[in-house]
């Protein structure tokens, strides 16, 4: 997926980062997005390896963001 991302780009350069988990991935864009910017959680394929539904998931994911004082 990271490849066919830089591949596709039309002009710009798309930051692609490699995490170990979601917890990581709310982390480091937390570190890196900027004021004004929009960060889509959008996984490119299924978690069954490390969640036992996409409602598990999600789940997951609003528990970090909300470690950080966001919302969800």
């Amino acid at each position: 997926f990271a490849d066919a991302v830089r591949e596709a780009r039309d002009g710009d350069t798309p930051s692609v980062e490699r995490v170990d988990d979601v917890p990581a991935a709310v982390r480091l864009a937390s570190e890196t997005a900027r004021a004004g910017d929009v960060v889509l959680f959008s996984p490119a394929g299924t978690s069954f390896d490390a969640y036992r539904t996409f409602e598990a998931r999600g789940a997951d994911f609003r528990a970090a963001v909300a470690e950080l004082g966001g919302e969800a």
